[in-house]
């Protein structure tokens, strides 16, 4: 694997590990929620579930988009590789050495 196939992965990882704690942190905040009686408590819990149910539906397509994405990316750039290998070792040298100037400037 490439290294910027590595980073996409880790990226990919990354968010998906960030929306499966927004919906952990939600679905708490739901469960709190039922320690509190009263007619307006109840209307809150509801609006929270109606809420929660919508995150996850959300982050759930979200994360097969970003599968998908990172699925066409990958293949588009193996194939540029493939098909065209003394370009894609001249981007990677260009890319390298300003990468190298940046960091020795610090």
């Amino acid at each position: 694997m490439t290294v910027a196939a590595q980073q996409l992965a880790d990226g990919k990882e990354k968010i998906a590990q960030g929306v499966r704690e927004l919906v952990e942190g939600a679905e708490d905040l739901l469960r709190a929620a039922t320690n509190y009686p009263g007619e307006s408590a109840e209307a809150v819990r509801s609006k929270l579930a109606t809420q929660v149910a919508k995150l996850k539906d959300a982050a759930s397509s979200y994360e097969a988009a970003a599968a998908e994405k990172y699925q066409q990316i990958t293949e588009s750039a193996d194939g540029f590789v493939r098909e065209r290998p003394w370009q894609a070792i001249g981007v990677a040298a260009v890319a390298g050495v300003v990468i190298g100037a940046l960091l020795s400037r610090r």
